[in-house]
């Protein structure tokens, strides 16, 4: 069996075919995204979120009657998804959440629509969240 990692590029490899396991495991699925924020005068790096975060964030969202808090959704989606192009280290922390929420909201929305749509936080999706 010859195992090279996929990180650099190459393959797990078993009997001359790729692991199907190791393959979804080892591969790179993160996108990400520079988004100007007009509003702001910046340039933001969004990283996808990944399904622990996205569950993370749509469960505390929701309280027990089912019903949307957009305010913790759109303000913990950012907090997660948004860094700093240049150096990638992430721009906000939890205790920025009430600043950052008083900030333009058009420029809360061009930040979360893009990690709505990367990450499965669809209309669709809060839509399905309110029905149960």
């Amino acid at each position: 069996m010859s195992i090279m990692a996929r990180k650099t590029g190459l393959e797990v490899i078993q009997g001359g075919k790729m692991d199907l396991r190791e393959k979804i495991l080892n591969t790179e699925d993160i996108q990400e995204q520079v988004v100007d924020v007009p509003k702001w005068g910046v340039k933001i790096l969004v990283k996808e979120l990944n399904g622990r975060q996205r569950d993370k964030i749509m469960q505390s969202a929701v309280d027990s009657k089912g019903n949307i808090n957009f305010e913790k959704m759109h303000s913990e989606a950012i907090i997660a998804a948004c860094y700093d192009p240049e150096t990638k280290e992430k721009l906000f922390e939890e205790t920025d959440r009430d600043q950052l929420m008083e900030k333009s909201s058009a420029a809360i929305d061009t930040i979360y629509n893009v990690i709505a749509e990367m990450s499965g936080l669809t209309k669709k999706s809060e839509e399905v969240i309110e029905k149960n």
